[in-house]
């Protein structure tokens, strides 16, 4: 904490989120808690009405919410990067601005725990998905992916796991404990913004727990139409992009930490979402993604191989079950 008092820095990420910003920052807004917080906004250029939105909350709240309007667009992670180290707080919240937090005490929680066991770098919670409407769904291809215990380990990520969504997580401010130096990395990496590198950065520094109650919902949204970052995702399908990003980042961590990293599961998960996605959809995009990836593996024989496992594996199971199960592997 700084002299200002401020014990929790809100970072919140927007881009053409006018038909969610609202609840986001509602969500944080209603926290009660007898810790003094800020919430920081880094909006990209939005070219809807966010910044409008943005600028509504900041006269409503002038001493909690204190944007970045950019009037150029510098990319999700340039955003981030510089945002990051604009927070005061002695731990970090994130929210980006088509998610909401779903419990007042949230930050009441999370910080009181960290407080008491400073042994933990970082506390998590539970989370659920919802879609464009905020309505609640399962979607076990993206559950699959975090940690069902509170504890989260290095080894949970070589598995492929994270700890939980990144809007769960309250961590120790280590932008500011480590500085700019050390953090300049963030900026060679193309794709420094995902939760699972924010996961991994974590569990090299410290110790990550993860309440089991459930305190948040991640804004999964399939319409192409949509400004939702997980819709333009599934639109543009940068799987190749984000395998090559994993072969990249096991040698970054190394140079940064020092330390040796397994992303093996890692990429085969973003290999069978590629294939699987090609399946559904075969368009010359999506093929496209199939072959880059195999031949940026360095193992074509084997990726080869593994596809038509994963083809034939899913469609047994579906022959089988009659309806959409998960290949093991």
């Amino acid at each position: 904490m700084d002299n200002t008092g401020i014990m929790i820095s809100v970072i919140l990420i927007t881009y053409n989120h006018e038909e969610y910003i609202r609840q986001a920052l509602e969500s944080i807004i209603n926290q009660k808690t007898q810790y003094r917080y800020e919430v920081v906004v880094g909006d990209d250029c939005s070219k809807d009405n966010t910044q409008s939105i943005i600028s509504e909350y900041q006269n409503r709240y002038p001493d909690k919410i204190f944007p970045v309007l950019r009037t150029k667009n510098v990319g999700g992670k340039q955003n981030m990067y510089d945002i990051m180290f604009r927070c005061k707080g002695k731990y970090i919240a994130f929210l980006e601005g088509d998610d909401y937090w779903t419990d007042d005490l949230k930050l009441e929680k999370q910080v009181s725990f960290l407080e008491n066991n400073p042994e933990y770098i970082a506390c998590a919670h539970r989370f659920h998905v919802v879609n464009k409407f905020g309505e609640s769904y399962y979607d076990r291809d993206l559950l699959v992916q975090f940690v069902s215990g509170s504890s989260y380990t290095l080894k949970d990520f070589e598995n492929g796991k994270m700890v939980s969504h990144l809007n769960s997580i309250v961590y120790q401010n280590i932008y500011r404990q480590k500085g700019k130096e050390f953090f300049k990395f963030w900026l060679e990496f193309d794709n420094m913004t995902g939760d699972a590198v924010i996961n991994l950065i974590l569990v090299l520094m410290g110790n990550v727990y993860c309440m089991q109650e459930d305190m948040s919902a991640y804004r999964k949204v399939t319409d192409e139409r949509s400004s939702s970052f997980s819709a333009m995702q599934e639109k543009e399908n940068k799987r190749d992009i984000l395998f090559k990003s994993q072969m990249d980042l096991e040698k970054l961590i190394y140079e940064v930490f020092g330390q040796k990293v397994s992303f093996k599961i890692r990429k085969k998960n973003i290999f069978a979402s590629a294939v699987f996605k090609l399946r559904r959809d075969k368009t010359q995009r999506n093929r496209q993604v199939v072959r880059e990836i195999i031949k940026q593996s360095g193992q074509p024989v084997y990726y080869r191989l593994f596809y038509i496992y994963l083809i034939i594996a899913k469609n047994i199971l579906q022959l089988i079950y009659k309806e959409d199960k998960r290949v093991p592997f």
